[in-house]
């Protein structure tokens, strides 16, 4: 294998663990909050909250690329995955207020994230590698739904609450 098909697959497998954990955190985020009723915590927090990661989202999209070209595309990958820890760890005790702005955090991170790894598929896909290496990591970037989902099946498929 050579390094920049080396490559693509450790970016894949790195994207695969990380929306592994995301995509279960977010698809469990309204039934979480369904029951909480603390600190001004709803049903609908979660859908509020994923409304707050999409829009900032779009809106860094417009800054991002300038951000991986003064951190370069791999700290850009290393610092835009930090908010994803915070907004899974902002369920664990949620307020509100912190719920809304961890999630605005992820949105941040997330235009960098996404726009340094096309940089990375793009400076590692030479010739006529790309439509093969763009395939190999949505390959791996779409297994964490099925990741994410099978870790919540066995860990919370016979639980009564969450």
């Amino acid at each position: 294998m050579n390094v920049n098909l080396w490559n693509i697959n450790i970016l894949g497998v790195g994207f695969m663990l990380v929306f592994s954990a995301f995509t279960a955190a977010s698809f469990m985020e309204s039934i979480v909050f369904k029951d909480y009723n603390k600190h001004g915590i709803t049903i609908e927090t979660g859908f509020h909250s994923l409304a707050v990661i999409y829009g900032v989202l779009g809106v860094s999209n417009w800054f991002a690329p300038a951000i991986v070209n003064k951190l370069g595309s791999k700290w850009s990958l290393i610092l835009s995955v930090i908010p994803n820890i915070g907004f899974i760890f902002s369920m664990y005790d949620p307020y509100q207020w912190s719920v809304f702005l961890c999630s605005a955090f992820l949105g941040m991170g997330g235009g960098v994230l996404w726009t340094a790894n096309g940089e990375v598929i793009a400076r590692n896909s030479p010739g006529d590698t790309k439509p093969r290496n763009t395939g190999i990591f949505w390959s791996w970037f779409n297994m964490s739904a099925l990741v994410g989902n099978t870790f919540l099946y066995f860990q919370l498929g016979n639980a009564e609450t969450i």
